[in-house]
């Protein structure tokens, strides 16, 4: 045996004998999934995401709830709507159904187009899981489409914070989950009533507390040790918020609240709730809603409105600037947090101390006002160094005014387009040459005549802009230069290669070149009309650069022409001569032919 195949069949048997069939158990290969199994597995996930979670069925007639983007069939959305709860009392304050799943406040209800579309071709690839037609008709008599679901809510609701979207909006802190765990819905439904009825203003309510953290509020003091504002900026720390209630104090007594109407609307007994004054219009008797004011709605004379709402605790007219959150609305004109992106018709939003550590406030980073450096620090601000993750705006610190208008919402809050025209009327310029001093908007605002304007004029609220001038001195010395010639070398040029001389101008001077040299041949008789008309044609189209190329072209046709008449010549001559010759050829066949009859006797 050849040496090689010995050792080679040594080592397969060394191998196998390795190999124990007891402890080697190789697993049977898995098989490839087949195009059918993953059709399969593609038909159950989406059947799963087109599963309405109310009726456990297929969509019908989907639609979808803003904000939460949650989607359910449309009948099944409207029974759960429409259907009031069954534990709500009749005296208690109304609480509104939210979302089925996520139980978040619903804004709006709105057909889903693309989910209906994603349905019917779902089922027409399944048709099993294709309703009954006695279904159908039953929930057509619910819910067909372009029906309204839940009734249009005012354009003030779309920002207001209920308390149901805001203790949704803390449910990644735990304590909600753990709420909702604890207890079914009939229960969540008395709790929101409740905290709902407690916190009306045009009841006594009931004393309302929030666990305060320590340690919710930071800030970061500014660099500018010599000036007397201070930088300041804060950031929110999210945590567990806990709601409880108190019994009013003994000693409370209950005020009359001043009866405050909306001459705007109508709307009456709007004294205890925020609302707008004019102490000038109407002999100072003009108030407005708070809703007409976030319409854009204002006083006859445009003048600045300022917020006020009566305290029923103290009986005290409260004026100034109060908290945007819904269920607070209290006075906090000694320190408030502004947010710069939520923003409404009244300007920014404004929080009170309280809202903004019991995590009321919005998420975005919120800037710090205070009258004092001292109330900055009594809060907490300003004593903290910076940490990472933390936000610090470079805002100067502004006193609270008592009144609506603050350096965050000075230009929304105050229509100064009448004073700018009246200051154009009278200083005889435009609008946009009109400088109003920023500081004193308020005695600005005022301003409704021409005579009034002439004073705040002279005392320097409103300025004229001066006249930016633009001399041409210096441009007419440079163009009466180059009248002259000078600067006028090739560093000077500017424009195109043909600007000084171009090419249109050009062409029509050596064009007329041409043209008359063309006249001139034909009436000399050198070129008959045909070359003329053919020529003239190809000058026109930029064929000859100059004179020179029109002759030689001229000449090169006169030769080919004559040449051609040569030819021509040399062909009929040729021609002639073959006809001739077959002529000839012809008679002398035609003599043989006679002669050869004559020679052919006569049977």
């Amino acid at each position: 045996m050849d040496p090689s195949r010995q050792l080679k069949t040594q080592q397969q048997k060394r191998f196998h004998g390795r190999m124990d069939p007891l402890r080697w158990n190789p697993s049977p290969p898995v098989p490839a999934p087949t195009p059918t199994d993953k059709s399969d597995a593609i038909s159950t996930d989406l059947e799963k995401e087109l599963t309405c979670s109310i009726c456990t069925s297929i969509f019908h007639h989907p639609v979808t709830l803003l904000d939460c983007l949650h989607s359910y069939c449309g009948s099944c959305a409207k029974e759960w709507f429409t259907s009031a709860p069954s534990n709500q009392q009749g005296g208690s304050y109304p609480v509104s159904k939210g979302c089925p799943t996520c139980r978040q406040s619903v804004r709006a209800i709105k057909p889903s187009p693309h989910l209906a579309s994603i349905t019917e071709m779902f089922i027409k690839h399944n048709p099993q899981h294709a309703r009954d037609p006695e279904e159908i008709t039953r929930l057509a008599k619910v819910y067909t489409p372009g029906d309204r679901i839940i009734t249009d809510r005012s354009p003030g609701d779309s920002r207001n914070r209920s308390l149901s979207s805001l203790s949704n909006r803390r449910a990644g802190e735990g304590w909600w989950d753990a709420w909702v765990d604890d207890n079914n819905e009939g229960d969540e439904e008395q709790f929101y009533a409740a905290i709902s009825a407690s916190l009306r203003d045009l009841i006594p309510r009931a004393t309302t507390g929030f666990a305060t953290p320590s340690s919710s509020i930071s800030g970061h003091a500014g660099t500018s040790s010599g000036s007397s504002s201070h930088v300041t900026g804060i950031s929110t720390i999210r945590r567990p918020t806990f709601l409880t209630t108190a019994l009013p104090p003994a000693h409370a007594v209950v005020v009359d609240t001043p009866q405050v109407n909306c001459d705007h609307c109508g709307n009456s007994h709007i004294g205890s709730n925020v609302h707008y004054h004019c102490n000038i219009c109407r002999e100072d008797d003009f108030d407005m809603c708070h809703g007409c004011f976030s319409r854009g709605e204002r006083c006859p004379g445009r003048h600045e409105m300022i917020s006020r709402k009566f305290n029923t605790d103290n009986g005290i007219m409260e004026k100034g600037i109060f908290c945007d959150t819904q269920t607070c609305r209290k006075m906090c004109n000694e320190i408030f947090w502004s947010c710069s992106t939520c923003t409404t018709s009244t300007g920014t939003y404004k929080y009170c101390p309280e809202c903004v550590n019991s995590a009321a406030s919005c998420s975005h980073d919120l800037v710090a006002f205070s009258a004092s450096a001292q109330t900055l620090r009594r809060f907490g601000l300003g004593s903290f160094p910076h940490r990472q993750g933390f936000h610090t705006t470079h805002e100067l610190v502004q006193p609270a005014p008592v009144s609506v208008t603050t350096r965050c919402d000075l230009y929304t809050m105050v229509d100064l387009k009448t004073q700018k025209r009246l200051a154009a009327s009278v200083m005889g310029c435009g609008k946009r040459k009109i400088w109003l001093d920023p500081n004193e908007m308020s005695e600005i605002s005022n301003a409704n005549s021409r005579q009034t304007i002439r004073k705040l004029v002279a005392d320097g609220l409103i300025i004229k802009k001066p006249v930016t001038m633009h001399s041409r001195s210096r441009t007419r010395a440079l163009a009466d230069a180059r009248r002259k010639g000078r600067h006028m070398g090739f560093g000077k040029r500017k424009g195109t290669a043909d600007a000084r001389m171009p090419s249109q101008v050009l062409w029509m001077r050596r064009l007329r070149v041409l043209r008359r040299l063309l006249v001139k041949y034909r009436a000399s008789g050198k070129i008959d009309k045909h070359l003329y008309h053919e020529l003239y044609h190809l000058s026109k189209g930029n064929t000859f650069k100059h004179k020179r190329a029109l002759v030689e072209h001229i000449h090169k046709a006169k030769a080919e022409k004559a040449r051609e008449r040569q030819i021509k010549e040399e062909m009929d001559a040729k021609r002639a001569k073959t006809k001739a010759a077959r002529e000839r050829r012809q008679a002398r066949v035609q003599e043989k032919r006679n002669a050869l009859v004559a020679d052919t006797p006569a049977e």
